[in-house]
């Protein structure tokens, strides 16, 4: 291998992939939240990458770089797999979710063609026709002509980008208040990995011919980390509601502990008429909970007049703790008008 610290491209990457592996124990320490695993593994699978690309770096020869290229095939097929099942639990908002079958199918089949298709290339050339380096120097990074299989490959991960970019979307659609900016801030850090690897394939950011798309998703997952981290961005509860609570008589809402309506079912909503988007906003902006603000700050009312026409309810409230964390207040209103 060349000279590890004159090789600036290969310092770059190895210390992105120590990065994120310092970025995986901190998001191990955090509360349980919908796609947890499936962030860490999107950390592992980018880290993989990254240490795929600088080890073909630092390789020598043509055929060792052309090896190590075909192995880190590995994380950049998983990368973007585990970002879209990220993406998709998420959205679900479901903490115990088995893995999808489709995802366990596409990702198993595609890891084990292209591995067999990869450790065969010089026999078939589906995957490279040909590889030569970019300069005369010793080691100099290789510029390949791609066969069949290389086309087939990034079409099934410009998918798998496109539906996580989609999903969050989805979720900037369905959302309203705190849930929208933090499903905004989510998708802006999403396209890290478009920009960086637009600017591969045109030019425009490539500097010693180094595609930055692994480093990006380094990026993006540390951004992603800071929003969970200092938004509470996965301590919120998701949209997807149980049939069972929204079926309750009695009007039922979840506030997280800065007062942001995260969950109610429909006999709440049913009292902040015509209010419609109330997911992701505070108590306090919303005039039809305006008088549960007291019973909330310690006040003694045994009851409130809430909806139109007004009714008088009795508020119930309970403490959530998660994991010993303070995740909020859960109130119920129990009629307290005289049949």
């Amino acid at each position: 291998m060349d000279d590890l610290f004159a090789n600036s491209p290969a310092m770059l990457l190895l210390a992105s992939t120590f990065c994120i592996g310092i970025v995986v124990m901190l998001a191990q320490g955090l509360p349980l939240f919908p796609g947890r695993s499936a962030f860490i593994g999107l950390l592992l699978s980018a880290a993989l990458w990254t240490a795929g690309v600088a080890f073909e770096y630092l390789e020598i020869s043509i055929d060792g770089k052309m090896r190590v290229a075909e192995l880190t095939w590995i994380g950049i097929i998983l990368t973007p797999g585990f970002w879209a099942l990220f993406s998709w639990q998420y959205v679900k908002g479901d903490i115990q979710q088995p893995l999808p079958r489709l995802w366990l199918v596409g990702q198993g089949a595609m890891l084990a063609l292209t591995l067999a298709i990869g450790l065969t290339n010089s026999s078939h050339h589906l995957l490279y026709r040909e590889a030569w380096p970019m300069g005369d120097q010793l080691g100099a990074p290789l510029t390949y002509t791609h066969g069949a299989w290389f086309y087939v490959l990034v079409t099934y991960i410009y998918a798998l980008m496109v539906a996580a970019l989609l999903l969050m979307i989805n979720g900037i659609r369905r959302s309203s208040g705190d849930y929208r900016r933090q499903y905004v801030w989510l998708t802006l850090s999403a396209l890290l990995p478009w920009l960086a690897n637009f600017g591969y394939l045109t030019g425009w950011f490539a500097p010693a011919g180094l595609d930055t798309a692994p480093i990006s998703f380094f990026f993006m997952c540390t951004l992603f980390y800071l929003t969970i981290r200092r938004r509470q961005l996965f301590n919120l509860v998701p949209m997807a509601r149980s049939a069972l609570i929204d079926a309750l008589a009695d009007p039922m809402l979840v506030l997280d502990p800065q007062g942001t309506i995260t969950d109610l079912n429909g006999a709440a909503r049913g009292l902040a008429v015509p209010e419609t988007s109330l997911i992701g906003r505070r108590l306090t902006e919303l005039a039809a909970f305006r008088p549960l603000q007291g019973v909330l700050n310690g006040e003694p009312e045994d009851s409130v007049l809430l909806g139109t026409p007004a009714r008088r309810y009795r508020p119930t409230i309970m403490p959530l703790v998660v994991q010993e964390r303070d995740a909020g207040l859960m109130v119920i209103l129990r009629s307290a008008q005289k049949p």
